[in-house]
């Protein structure tokens, strides 16, 4: 039995302690009058009391949006991010391997069992198609891949809640009452960056989902957050980053605009020092895969020729992406909602992107060495040619004739040499970190070069 202490909660001073600009959300907490201008504040981190989760369903904290069909309301502790557009669900930085509290309220206090699921899995459509290859990459990259978990619970620091399955690397099943709600404390034991062997790419988005039902019932409601993992206080320093762009931009609308301009014409979404779990609507679903009924012996075994999707995400993608929300949660930069009745022309930074990204995204990764040194670099190709591996090959060389020709060469045990003629499908058929030694040959003509590989 749980007892009945009184929920506490308190926030704590802003970490840069300038910019305290109290923005218009739907879950504030506390009562602004009226806001400074030309301002903004890094979410600030929620400091929590639980020696109970009796008198959660009086926090106003969890108080939803009154038009919501949510039966099992989720709030994850930690504050949206700043920088994301108003027709994107809220993203959430966390870092790997802190605990994070959870706290469950049912709006129906069902005095019986509700049983839960927290699942980390991937937010594109794009790359939850591949996420059999994604968990087979981060798995074999695991320490001890027999045991590793991407997700982790600890039943010690949580209230109200028995585990139930813990068995799988990607998620956790347990039980609560739905009358007294829960709170858990939630970690993850793996980054956004973790899935590509490509280093410096965009980290893959992330999802923090919740699946929730009562065993007499089929119905599952399914909720969640968008989520990118950084490593150790990498989501303060994200956070502090987006502040910090989003007060230069209202630096330059006060000098476009003057006095009269106002904070709130900026169409990034306010943030929040919780995170709301949002609905999960059925296109925004896994279609073709569900890692429960993968066994981990499987995904090990299985490692040859792990064909990773490219991290980038597609522009059809992302149009998919926007049109699976929900229309509860697509307000657009002019909804006077969001602006306490007061509409403005939007004014702010098109090409920002919070997180660098490469221009183009490659495809493959090889390693090549020229006869004349020691030491192999890395060409990455962004397309599986001939035409695309001869040029970047002589951008690491200082080459200037032209190459009309490229053979491979290699060796069988006891037989001679062979030749082939490079075509596509031999790049194709190459794989990740592929070694290659360079040499070059002089044509008969003595004006052109015939590239030789040998691998």
């Amino acid at each position: 039995m749980i007892s009945s202490n009184q929920y506490s909660l308190e926030e704590s001073s802003s970490s840069n302690g300038s910019f305290n600009l109290p923005l218009p959300h739907p879950f504030n907490y506390r009562h602004h009058s009226t806001p400074m201008m030309y301002s903004y504040s890094a979410p600030s981190v929620l400091k929590t009391n639980y020696n109970s989760t009796r008198n959660m369903t009086e926090s106003p904290i969890m108080q939803m949006d009154s038009t919501s069909s949510i039966r099992y309301e989720i709030c994850l502790e930690a504050p949206t991010a700043a920088v994301h557009r108003m027709d994107q669900p809220p993203m959430t930085y966390l870092n790997k391997g802190q605990y994070y509290n959870i706290n469950l309220k049912d709006q129906k206090g069902y005095n019986e069992d509700i049983t839960s699921t927290a699942i980390i899995t991937f937010h594109d459509e794009s790359h939850r198609a591949g996420a059999t290859d994604y968990w087979k990459f981060w798995l074999t990259h695991q320490e001890d891949a027999e045991n590793a978990k991407a997700i982790e619970i600890d039943i010690t620091r949580s209230n109200g809640i028995q585990i139930i399955d813990n068995g799988q690397f990607d998620r956790v099943t347990f039980r609560w009452n739905g009358a007294v709600g829960a709170s858990i404390y939630i970690k993850f034991n793996c980054l956004s960056t973790d899935f590509s062997r490509i280093k410096g790419v965009k980290g893959i988005p992330l999802r923090l989902q919740m699946e929730s039902h009562q065993p007499s019932s089929t119905y599952i409601e399914k909720t969640f957050s968008r989520i990118k993992l950084f490593r150790d206080k990498g989501a303060e320093r994200k956070n502090k980053d987006d502040a910090k762009h989003i007060e230069r931009q209202l630096e330059k609308l006060r000098e476009k605009t003057g006095e009269s301009a106002h904070p709130y014409w900026f169409p990034f979404s306010p943030t929040s020092p919780v995170t709301i779990f949002k609905e999960l609507v059925p296109q925004q679903e896994d279609q073709d895969i569900s890692l429960e009924e993968i066994n981990r012996n499987f995904l090990l075994n299985n490692t040859n020729h792990i064909s990773l999707p490219s991290p980038a995400l597609s522009t059809s993608t992302l149009g998919a992406m926007k049109r699976s929300f929900s229309g509860s949660f697509q307000p657009t930069s002019m909804d006077p909602s969001l602006y306490n009745n007061n509409t403005f022309p939007a004014m702010y930074d098109h090409d920002y992107d919070p997180v660098p990204r490469r221009r183009r995204i490659a495809k493959l990764c090889l390693l090549i060495k020229f006869e004349s040194t020691d030491i192999y670099r890395a060409i990455y190709l962004e397309e599986l040619t001939v035409k695309d591996l001869t040029e970047k090959i002589l951008q690491r060389s200082e080459i200037k004739k032209p190459v009309t020709r490229v053979i491979r060469k290699f060796k069988q045990p006891e037989k001679k040499e062979i030749v082939v003629s490079m075509e596509d499908d031999v790049v194709k058929d190459m794989v990740d970190d592929q070694d290659l030694i360079v040499r070059i040959e002089e044509n008969e003509d003595k004006n052109s070069l015939t590239l030789v590989l040998i691998f």
